[in-house]
């Protein structure tokens, strides 16, 4: 990451983030061996301090991680510094608050995907036997998945991560499968999908004020996601008690299968509680893929 152009350091302001007091000046990768972008604008966010600084001509140039990676000339940086008298700092999210929100935004992830897998039973449970889904619960199933698989693919795809892992759920194999199907085909338009989550993530600490703003509004939308996914899974077993019946049996039969897999897989605790209004039963996760990013620091 180049700190080794930068004669100075203050921990005092790494992870803060930087926004324009003015039309500023970004210089790419490092002070003498660089390119320059003139962007236009006040209250741009251009990145996040590194800590690392130094004082060129009179000027104090602070390296900055970008936000978003500068293209330039074919070329994309990821690295750069920006003249500190056009910025000012401000502090997002401390280290506790950004792992709390991806914290609790997995959670919230792993339970919505159970209920959608329980709803997603019940669903062709129902369809089997001629009895009528409401399109309206069927726009909030598909709606929910939609939205689960696009706050998992942000997780993974996001550089600001260090390491992701992720699992698929097992015992319940047939509920997948239903989930599957109706995501390419719900009846209101197609979509494909892959059936897994993001169960675990490393966040460094030059990036906590990144996460903490990037990910909040994902951790808010699963808030609410979480109680239309529960309310929906309410609604379909209150539609069809036989649905809902065929549920329960299948985790009553399933359940030292779940069990067994969760607490072997390697995955820690992931075995997810199904809600009370199913009955008493379990969904494993199983740890089917890490990834690891590690960054190119030179």
């Amino acid at each position: 990451m180049y700190e080794e152009k930068y004669d100075k350091y203050s921990a005092t302001v790494k992870g803060l983030a930087i926004i324009s007091i003015m039309s500023p000046t970004v210089y790419m990768n490092y002070p003498g061996f660089s390119s320059v972008v003139f962007l236009d604008g006040k209250n741009l966010r251009i990145g996040f301090l590194t800590g690392y600084y130094t004082i060129k001509d009179g000027v104090n140039l602070f390296q900055v991680e970008f936000e978003n990676d500068f293209t330039f000339d074919g070329v994309a940086y990821h690295w750069g510094c920006v003249d500190a008298s056009q910025y000012r700092t401000y502090d997002v999210g401390k280290d506790s608050s950004a792992k709390n929100i991806m914290a609790n935004l997995i959670a919230n992830n792993k339970t919505i995907l159970e209920n959608n897998l329980l709803c997603a039973g019940m669903i062709s449970y129902m369809e089997a036997n001629g009895e009528t889904v409401p399109v309206a619960h069927r726009s909030v199933l598909y709606n929910l998945q939609s939205r689960l698989e696009a706050r998992n693919g942000k997780i993974l795809n996001s550089p600001f991560i260090d390491s992701k892992q992720t699992a698929s759920p097992t015992g319940f194999d047939q509920y997948a499968s239903n989930l599957q199907s109706f995501m390419n085909n719900p009846g209101i338009g197609i979509a494909p999908v892959v059936i897994y989550l993001v169960v675990t993530v490393v966040i460094t600490l030059l990036s906590t004020a990144l996460i903490y703003l990037m990910f909040k509004p994902d951790y808010s939308e699963s808030k609410s996601h979480l109680k239309q996914s529960s309310d929906l899974t309410k609604a379909l077993a209150t539609l069809s008690p036989e649905a809902r019946a065929r549920a329960i049996a299948d985790l009553e039969g399933q359940i030292d299968k779940a069990y067994i897999t969760g607490k072997t897989d390697g995955s820690g605790g992931g075995i997810l509680k199904t809600g009370m209004y199913l009955g008493a039963g379990f969904l494993g996760f199983t740890v089917i893929d890490k990834f690891l990013q590690n960054r190119d620091k030179k």
